[in-house]
């Protein structure tokens, strides 16, 4: 593309995945991260970067402008020359100038390095942090896992194919060897290592090495063959945990808190368990077909998306985190959280081939047919869903939590009731995806780019044009701006699920309305009402806190005793007392502790998160405007 094309195409969609827009005054920092982001993201056969050009908001509309570059020649000897030698490896740019207004533009295209040369990293900050990959549209630090992504061409080690210090050859259990020999047999009888020796399937699996001439269980050999003593010595965090929670949200009522089922066992035989549990607890329709006298019961989710999201768990999962899978039973839907983000970006996620931190537990899981060929895992969930008549399953990676979210809602779309709802917008003339997006904000209370992509598996473009277009109709109010845009109910939508009552009381207050929405009420500086529809999955939006005198006295008394130059546990122990009285914003924790609120969430917030003391009150949904943190009530 030349340089009107990508302005024009900014303009449209905003930065993306090929695509970086920046001043350029200098060749800084940010410019030579986005060149090593291009030339190492595996794929993306590249990336442009544009240098002239600045983003203008207004309002919620963000658009790029020509702004130009004072020096161009000059600037743009320093960026070849910068290229050659701060990586390890030179990298070569193709360039380009156009006049547009009077002003300098410069594009430049950032060729894909071959596998060879990856990863491509900074000379001075090595690896990892010095390597970059293009996720979305943000350059980001590479961790560990990436690095092996970057490695794929060269003869490195997956982390399942460590040895495991204290493991012996007898914490290798027989019955989890037959369980493998059984399975493959099934699958190819005739298989020529179904004729060897325990311990030479084992080593054909990356199971077993030799150290100092004797055998020694891998990482994977522990997790798909090791006996339950073993599995709990070693890999005590290293189950399942299935929970079911009567509720729409986690811990949705302190009296009638949730149950659990602990999973631990070899990973062949966890799969068995976790999706007969899930299976078993599903809430069931019947049928009785013609010509039969035994009715049949319709599990409320398809089982192979079930069998497919706990499988996608237990292969790609970190296995260096020591935390515990959660399979948690909503009262509306089914969460399957596992530590380890996507190697693979979300825009890509369905798309053919398959990219894996644990290899050897991929390959066992592949020949035993529990994984189907590679890349068709998230492809099969949503097709079953799909044919199933439900809402396609949302999928959500972390890097920074280093988790990955499936969650599966119990909800038909286009069910009678839906297109009842829908009738009210018939003027609209609404897309059956869009259509979806809406049946999607009613049910979780937002909706984002890479949600509605999720949901119809459509491009970046056709999402962004579809989200504008309900935002114009008045259905959707656009938040943030950029590729932090998401988008909630505006008052027509808001009035779509009210009764007759008002929607909000004099004080403005929210209302229960019939369906079990609430209306939660903000006012901007000309008085008019935003409401903002939140189901019960996101609870009730209590009172702000302004003040310590809001306060219970023994709390007030805690933080007045705070010094400015506390030390950092007086200062977790504080902000657990105040989160163990009830959910706090950072806004509130911001106030009450008289801290800068960016350097609370990245000091305190953020780490007592990953270390589990606190946990977000809404987890599906991270940039939740109302997002709040509350003490970790069970481990």
């Amino acid at each position: 593309m030349n340089i009107l094309e990508l302005i024009e195409q900014l303009n449209r969609l905003g930065e993306q995945e090929k695509i970086e827009a920046k001043t350029g005054r200098e060749v800084g920092k940010s410019i030579l991260e986005t060149v090593c982001a291009f030339v190492n993201e595996p794929e993306l056969r590249g990336g442009y970067l544009l240098l002239g050009i600045q983003e203008h908001h207004d309002q919620n509309e963000l658009s790029y402008q020509v702004v130009g570059v004072d020096h161009p020649q000059k600037l743009l000897e320093d960026l070849v020359s910068q290229c050659r030698t701060i990586f390890n490896y030179p990298v070569t740019i193709e360039t380009e100038q156009q006049v547009i207004d009077g002003k300098v533009v410069i594009g430049i295209y950032v060729p894909e390095m071959n596998h060879g040369n990856k990863p491509i990293y900074f000379r001075n900050l090595g690896l990892p942090r010095g390597a970059f990959r293009r996720i979305g549209s943000s350059d980001v630090q590479c961790t560990e896992d990436d690095l092996l992504v970057l490695y794929e061409n060269r003869s490195n080690e997956s982390f399942d194919y460590t040895l495991v210090p204290d493991a012996e050859m007898d914490d290798i259990d027989p019955v989890a060897i037959e369980d493998y020999r059984r399975e493959r047999a099934i699958i190819h009888p005739d298989a020529k290592e179904l004729k060897w020796s325990d311990n030479e399937l084992l080593q054909s699996l990356g199971c077993l090495r030799k150290m100092n001439g004797e055998f020694k269980p891998t990482v994977a050999g522990i997790l798909l063959f090791g006996t339950p003593a073993v599995l709990r010595r070693l890999f005590p965090t290293i189950r399942v945990d299935y929970i079911r929670e009567p509720g729409k949200r986690w811990v949705s009522d302190i009296s009638n808190r949730y149950t659990a089922v602990e999973i631990r066992a070899p990973i062949m035989e966890a799969i068995r368990s976790v999706v007969s549990a899930i299976i078993d607890d599903l809430p069931k329709a019947f049928s009785l077909p013609e010509g039969s006298i035994q009715r049949k019961d319709i599990p409320a989710l398809p089982i192979a998306a079930i069998r497919e999201a706990v499988v996608n768990s237990l292969m790609h999962r970190n296995y260096r985190v020591g935390e515990a899978i959660q399979v948690i039973r909503y009262a509306n839907r089914i969460e399957v959280r596992n530590p380890g983000y996507s190697l693979i970006s979300e825009e890509h996620l369905g798309e053919p081939g398959s990219k894996s931190r644990n290899r050897k537990i991929s390959e066992a899981l592949h020949e035993t047919n529990f994984a189907e060929v590679k890349g068709s895992g998230i492809r099969t969930m949503r097709e079953s869903m799909k044919n199933a008549g439900l809402s396609p399953p949302f999928f959500e990676s972390n890097r920074d939590r280093d988790s990955f979210v499936a969650t599966f809602l119990f909800h038909h779309f286009l069910g009678e009731d839906d297109i009842r709802w829908l009738s009210q917008f018939k003027k609209e003339e609404l897309s059956d995806e869009q259509a979806r997006a809406l049946i999607f904000v009613r049910e979780v209370g937002a909706i984002n780019n890479a949600a509605y992509r999720n949901l119809n598996h459509v491009d970046m473009h056709e999402a962004s044009t579809s989200l504008r277009y309900l935002r114009d109709v008045g259905l959707l109010l656009g938040k943030n701006q950029g590729s932090a845009t998401y988008y909630v109910p505006d008052q027509r939508l808001i009035n779509s699920l009210a009764t007759e009552q008002p929607l909000i009381t004099e004080n403005g207050d929210f209302i229960l309305t019939e369906d079990g929405h609430k209306i939660i009420a903000e006012h901007n500086k000309d008085g008019q009402v935003l409401g903002q529809v939140l189901g019960q999955v996101f609870g009730q939006v209590l009172n702000s806190v302004e003040s310590v005198d809001d306060l219970p006295k023994d709390l007030q008394k805690t933080v007045n005793k705070l010094e400015k130059r506390a030390r950092s546990m007086v200062v977790e122990q504080t902000i657990l007392a105040l989160c163990g009285w009830r959910e706090m914003t950072s806004d509130e924790l911001s106030k009450l502790l008289k801290r800068d609120k960016a350097k609370l969430i990245r000091s305190y917030l953020t780490p007592m998160v990953e270390k589990g003391a606190l946990v977000y009150k809404y987890p599906e949904m991270l940039k939740h405007p109302h997002q709040a943190y509350r003490i970790k009530l069970h481990q």
